[in-house]
């Protein structure tokens, strides 16, 4: 009987990955500025096969596999869905509870810390994420002067294995920041900072380089990807002057594949940004001005800034249940700016290229991930940011949260709906 039932499953299984869907007539976000009015959307075996706004060929195209057609509103709009880097939902449940928070680890140099293993995919938080159009995030270690190894997580899956989109990214460092003039105390404290990460990496890259290696070092071993593969090693910095020492830094260890993380002042070295090749990810828009003598409105501006100085970036939020509102924070940016669509890039294809993943995630174009969402209008304002569907890998997830749950039975108690 249980073989009778799995093979029932698998072949459930197999007509799902199968079933080709097909989405039109709504306006379609690509995410990389290009938008396709009344467009149609074609999803199969979790990816994107087909997009464009010509119906008939469309289902002339897929008509031997039997497709489900779903008509959708003019007024709906579909998005990429969309990427939060640099924050921890699913490491962090209680802000005053310490044992909820997986994010911050004893120590100074922990670069084998992987993120992904201690997510919790059952979190509280994570739908709230999901409602605003937040399907993945950079779940990201904090703590120490080497942090941890990131990965790209779904924010709805069953456990950390599902939600793993793209795992080890890359390896973070808190740049420790210093005032200038600095102090003779800061100037001491700083070089000790330095001095501690140039002996780890030079002592890292020592043990990569060798020939053979008798006795593994998980700690060594975690930093390989810096020199030998596509690992980035995200830098939290946001002084002008702590930019350029973290550059430097960088290139004297011969790490190529550095971004930035906060970059508050990264509109002051926007040429030595942009000559070496360096993106930003800008963090927290709706703040107060860094300093004194700035402008009111220059964390709104800043976006724009970086734009027209050929600076690459995308937008974050830091935190857990914050990262809900970075859709908004994409808004702001069109406000002051930005256009509506190099707003939402600056939150989807942006920021998976920044990461490394572009080439599953970011924008709505054949053979991606079929990750995505509807939304009754612009997701960008409040006001349109209502899902009517989201997916993640081509498969339906629930929108339904805590907060759905208490508004029904508070609502059935006192009006009785």
């Amino acid at each position: 009987m249980k073989k009778i039932l799995l093979y029932i499953f698998i072949l459930l299984s197999n007509y799902i990955d199968a079933q080709v869907s097909i989405y039109h007539g709504a306006k379609i976000h690509i995410g990389n500025g290009q938008i396709i009015e009344n467009g149609i959307i074609v999803i199969k075996a979790q990816q994107i096969v087909d997009i464009g706004n010509d119906l008939q060929k469309i289902e002339n195209k897929w008509a031997t596999d039997k497709p489900v057609i779903i008509g959708l509103q003019n007024t709906q709009e579909i998005y990429p869905g969309f990427i939060a880097p640099n924050c921890y939902p699913g490491l962090n449940e209680i802000d005053a509870a310490r044992a909820t928070k997986d994010f911050n680890e004893v120590g100074n140099y922990n670069p084998n810390i992987r993120t992904m293993t201690s997510y919790n995919t059952d979190s509280k938080i994570l739908p709230t994420l999901a409602f605003n159009g937040v399907l993945a995030v950079q779940s990201s270690p904090f703590g120490g002067a080497i942090c941890g190894t990131s990965s790209i997580m779904a924010t709805r899956a069953d456990n950390w294995e599902d939600a793993a989109l793209y795992t080890d990214d890359g390896i973070y460092i808190n740049w420790q920041e210093i005032s200038q003039p600095a102090s003779d105390d800061q100037t001491k404290t700083h070089k000790e900072f330095l001095e501690g990460l140039s002996k780890f990496i030079d002592e890292a890259k020592a043990y990569i380089n060798l020939s053979q290696v008798t006795e593994k070092n998980l700690k060594y071993e975690s930093m390989r990807g810096l020199w030998q593969a596509d690992k980035r090693l995200y830098i939290r910095v946001n002084s002008a002057y702590g930019i350029l020492e973290a550059i430097d830094f960088a290139k004297q260890k011969n790490i190529k594949n550095i971004v930035i993380v906060g970059g508050t002042e990264s509109y002051k070295v926007c040429g030595t940004l942009k000559e070496n090749h360096i993106p930003i990810i800008l963090m927290n828009l709706h703040r107060l001005p860094n300093g004194t003598d700035e402008d009111v409105l220059m964390p709104y501006k800043l976006p724009k800034m970086l734009l027209d100085s050929g600076v690459d970036f995308c937008l974050a939020l830091g935190g857990s249940w914050e990262v809900r509102n970075l859709a908004f924070q994409a808004g702001t940016a069109a406000a002051y700016g930005l256009t509506h669509e190099q707003a939402v890039s600056a939150i989807t294809n942006n920021t998976a290229k920044i990461l490394g993943c572009d080439k599953q995630l970011g924008t709505l174009q054949i053979g991606k991930q079929a990750t995505f969402f509807i939304s009754e209008g612009d997701a960008l304002d409040m006001k349109g940011n209502i899902l009517y569907k989201a997916f993640i890998k081509g498969a339906e997830i629930n929108l339904q949260g805590q907060q759905q749950e208490l508004y029904k039975k508070y609502n059935k108690k006192y009006f009785g709906e």
